[in-house]
């Protein structure tokens, strides 16, 4: 090879220009780290009530390494979504030494298992409840780990089904359990508690519920706003309240 003039010009160039882009190279790496490009400002917005911007800022900026163009944003948005409060957040470089923090916060709709908020999402989340404004008037989630999901969908299922009492009748959810073995249980605000069971059929709680609001207003006007009603019988429910007459062997419960 040495002695073909055509491979060593083929040689020559391909090394010419390897060395020409590595000079480009550390150039660029020189450039992109000088003091001029270095970082002013981190600003932060978003629809938040729960965070300060202050210490989003102040999280970041202790951490923060590199100029403009080294720094890394995800190790920012790492840092900033292992804030309380936080459930996402988007950054983004800013021309020329500002880096743009929008945050998402978690909107909590329920407690759950009493340690833990769920959001809009049905996904649950560690703060201190101290800091959520009126937590004690959320709706409770009781269920196994992992259910935040399944119950999140199933509590805004139950409140559009229930929206069929009638007028005056229809009261929030104050309380809802998922069993270890998958058991619906709800109470009411009025202090109801209504045995669901379990999806044995995808419609199957849909169906008992429907049972249920069909013959609410009947049964209510007779026998008082019922303590307990419990849905998981074929085709029908029982109820115990306070306008019942029981025998001693049916232990307080009488089919309807």
């Amino acid at each position: 090879m040495w002695n073909n003039v055509n491979a060593m010009q083929k040689l020559t160039a391909v090394l010419l220009l390897a060395g020409t882009l590595g000079m480009l190279y550390a150039g660029v790496v020189w450039i992109a780290n000088r003091p001029w490009f270095a970082i002013h400002s981190i600003q932060v917005n978003g629809n938040v009530q729960h965070i300060n911007a202050v210490t989003i800022r102040h999280a970041v900026a202790n951490h923060l390494s590199g100029t403009f163009f080294t720094t890394s944003l995800s190790e920012i948005k790492k840092r900033v979504e292992g804030i309380a409060w936080v459930r996402k957040a988007q950054v983004n470089r800013h021309w020329p030494h500002s880096i743009l923090i929008h945050v998402e916060e978690h909107q909590p709709v329920a407690t759950f298992n009493e340690n833990q908020l769920i959001n809009t999402y049905g996904e649950a989340f560690t703060v201190n409840l101290g800091e959520a404004e009126s937590h004690d008037r959320l709706p409770v989630f009781n269920g196994p780990e992992g259910s935040s999901i399944q119950m999140h969908d199933r509590y805004r299922e139950l409140t559009l089904w229930l929206q069929d009492f009638s007028p005056g009748v229809a009261l929030p959810i104050r309380k809802l359990i998922l069993s270890d073995r998958l058991s619906w249980t709800v109470t009411l605000a009025n202090g109801t508690v209504v045995e669901l069971g379990r999806d044995t059929t995808p419609d199957a709680v849909a169906q008992r519920i429907k049972r249920l609001t069909r013959y609410w207003e009947a049964s209510s006007s007779q026998l008082g706003i019922p303590a307990r009603v419990d849905l998981r019988y074929p085709d029908g429910f029982a109820v115990s309240a306070p306008g019942l007459r029981t025998l001693p062997n049916n232990k307080g419960r009488s089919g309807t």
